[in-house]
């Protein structure tokens, strides 16, 4: 599937599901402590509460904004859900918390896990996506590319 803009400001990754039916995201995952396991856990916690309808293989990054930290372990998740966007948002904090994450002021603070709502119902949702190379390839695995970015999100 193409990202495409449809009406201004629109950039899908898909038809938008009929209604009523359920809802289809991609999850970000990423994690630098114990990555191995922690990647493991969350998604077999995201395969036990949510319908998983794709994943892209792991992959090792970098960490982001110059910290002195291990690199991370990444990987992007479909799944189909009947949550809005913002309770699904909150079952993803609270599989965060489930894990052992404690959330400090420090955006690039090392992480247990981090679990972000990349796309929602084929539109991005997360800005990262157009920033960080590593999001598109992982997206491009499971069948969503990212052409360019909007100019506004």
């Amino acid at each position: 599937m193409k990202i495409e803009d449809s009406p201004p400001k629109k950039w899908r990754a898909g038809p938008p599901p009929a209604a009523g039916s359920f809802n289809d995201a991609i999850i970000g995952a990423g994690s630098n402590i114990h990555p191995r396991r922690n990647m493991r856990e969350a998604r077999k916690i995201l395969a036990e509460s949510f319908t998983l309808t794709g994943e892209s293989g792991p992959i090792q990054t970098e960490p982001v904004g110059g910290a002195n930290q291990p690199g991370f372990l990444n990987a992007v998740y479909r799944i189909r859900t009947s949550l809005s966007l913002p309770g699904l948002e909150k079952a993803l904090k609270g599989i965060e918390t489930r894990l052992g994450r404690t959330r400090t002021g420090d955006r690039y603070a090392p992480r247990i896990i981090d679990l972000d709502v990349l796309v929602w119902n084929g539109e991005i949702v997360d800005s990262d996506v157009f920033e960080r190379l590593f999001l598109q390839k992982l997206l491009g695995e499971i069948g969503v590319f990212v052409k360019s970015r909007p100019r506004s999100l």
